[in-house]
């Protein structure tokens, strides 16, 4: 654990030892940046702190460890247990990503592109029109990318975060 905040004043903690705190709650990962050249240790701690838990947690380790090593992938099965989504699709080349955009493009008129691991915005492009360069990007840095129908209204209006506690929704969020 790099950076701890008290949650009661705010102030940021640094290098303090895991023993010295009386809950863990983990919020963030950083911004993107860190996340991209810190991902596998970041889980890595997540994963000690999973195995072996010297600090209770607020959210349980082993759900923030299971979103840290699946990424976005979970984007790929919301149809499937109930919760509207655009069509996603997870490609681990250029060729497939551009086939897939081609199938989405004659079906929806349009698709998006999005590294698994990611959030912000980070290299987010629509097509047509986007840059294919992104895709080279995605894929040299992670080895897949999402592949994703795209939906005007989103663009326009925003999308739902939905949160599900003990496999129930409890409430979702408007993000734009």
């Amino acid at each position: 654990i790099v950076k701890t905040t008290n949650l009661e004043s705010g102030e940021v903690l640094r290098n303090i030892p895991l023993d010295f705190l009386d809950v863990l709650c983990f919020f963030g990962f950083g911004d993107i940046g860190e996340l991209q050249g810190n991902d596998e240790e970041i889980t890595g701690l997540v994963d000690i702190l999973d195995k072996n838990p010297v600090i209770p947690t607020i959210n349980p380790t082993s759900v923030v460890l299971s979103a840290r090593k699946n990424k976005k992938k979970y984007l790929l099965n919301l149809n499937e247990i109930g919760i509207p989504a655009p069509e996603t699709r997870l490609a681990f080349s250029l060729e497939s990503a551009e086939e897939i955009g081609c199938e989405f493009i004659g079906k929806y008129g349009g698709f998006v592109v999005k590294p698994v691991n990611g959030y912000g915005g980070y290299l987010i492009d629509k097509f047509p029109g986007g840059d294919s360069n992104v895709l080279d990007k995605i894929l040299s840095e992670q080895g897949e990318i999402l592949v994703q129908q795209y939906v005007d209204d989103i663009h326009e209006f925003g999308e739902r975060s939905v949160y599900i506690v003990d496999g129930k929704i409890e409430y979702t969020v408007l993000k734009k």
